[in-house]
């Protein structure tokens, strides 16, 4: 299985192989953040034992190891403000955000600092109140420059309500603010 790397060429998308993943980083349990890791094993890429390194936090290591998807991972445990290298001039920093908790997952951000940009990759949370709330901050902006964040990636789960599937007339249950 190799990576690919999405290029911009006008409105054109090309995807350009750049080489064979090594890492792998999972911010909660939620099954749209965890569905794909079965595809790792032998059955679907052949992913040798050990070969990727899976950064993510005690919660979620222990329960892909119940699960018995470990096998192609060697595991990073990541906590709050944990900080991870994972290739020449870049790092990952982990930040811990609210996000609902059904299956016992801790929810983190990730903060990837390369050479020149931090990048706040937030992909769920429950609401921006309880976020700013967390990290004892008023304001997005706030809590962005007390990062020292350069660009920021939100959770972009629907882009309208019309995407939610079903017949929901009350969406307050859906934390994806």
């Amino acid at each position: 299985f190799l990576w690919t790397k999405a290029l911009s060429d006008g409105n054109d998308h090309i995807f350009k192989v750049v080489g064979p993943i090594s890492s792998l980083s999972i911010t909660h349990l939620h099954l749209g953040h965890v569905d794909g890791i079965g595809q790792f094993g032998k059955e679907v890429m052949g992913s040798p034992p050990k070969s990727i390194k899976l950064i993510a936090s005690k919660t979620v290591i222990e329960d892909l190891r119940q699960k018995s998807y470990l096998t192609p991972f060697v595991t990073d445990e990541i906590s709050n403000g944990s900080k991870v290298a994972i290739g020449k001039g870049v790092s990952l920093e982990f930040i811990r955000v609210p996000h609902r908790d059904e299956e016992g997952s801790d929810m983190h951000a990730i903060i990837i600092d390369g050479e020149t940009r931090r990048i706040l990759f937030l992909p769920d949370h429950d609401t921006y109140q309880q976020t700013l709330e967390f990290h004892k901050t008023s304001s997005l902006r706030e809590w962005f420059k007390k990062l020292s964040i350069d660009v920021v990636l939100l959770d972009g789960t629907f882009y309208t309500f019309d995407e939610v599937v079903g017949t929901r007339s009350d969406y307050s249950g859906i934390p994806h603010p």
